[in-house]
């Protein structure tokens, strides 16, 4: 799984965050709790339920009803929680995150913005966040990271991705800010 890979080179996820999965026929391939996204091996992949607690259940990553709710309530088939650092940064600040480049505002007309209200992994933001998955391929969970959700995990990687190269360039303006006005 390169997707995990590239989130680690990209200086996106540390060694031991985030999680991915793929809905696959009627069974959810999700990553092992505590595995490195970007050293995945064949036991890293958990083979699961999209409805209930099995036996596997309790290796998988501890999102994993996040997972369930997304595959459940949306047409999604793959999802990628990553802890992106400068999405996570613009999140204390920031109610939604609004594209300020070209290329961001082309893919994105804004980025929602969850409050957890301290509940990670609970069944109420693992509702809210497929409930705004319907309508956004992305979001992001105040002070936590990302959440993306599309057909491959291709997609989810390409918006998880795109959404910390735009609020990097925010960060960037914000600096260049201080430079003063644009000659």
């Amino acid at each position: 799984m390169r997707a995990g890979q590239d989130l680690f080179t990209s200086g996106i996820n540390n060694s031991h965050s985030g999680n991915m999965s793929m809905l696959l026929d009627s069974q959810i391939i999700i990553t092992r709790t505590q595995s490195q996204l970007h050293r995945l091996e064949i036991a890293d992949l958990i083979q699961t339920s999209p409805h209930y607690r099995d036996a596997a259940s309790r290796r998988a990553s501890a999102d994993l009803e996040i997972h369930r709710r997304i595959y459940q309530d949306t047409g999604h088939r793959a999802a990628i929680h990553a802890h992106t650092p400068h999405a996570v940064a613009l999140s204390f600040r920031l109610d939604r995150i609004e594209p300020i480049d070209v290329e961001g505002k082309y893919y994105f007309e804004y980025i929602p913005i969850v409050d957890p209200m301290g509940e990670v992994g609970t069944p109420r933001l693992a509702g809210e966040i497929s409930k705004v998955l319907r309508n956004h391929p992305i979001l992001v969970i105040r002070g936590h990271g990302t959440v993306a959700a599309g057909p491959t995990l291709n997609d989810a990687l390409h918006n998880t991705t795109m959404v910390e190269a735009m609020c990097r360039l925010m960060f960037l303006d914000l600096n260049a800010t201080a430079l003063g006005p644009h000659h």
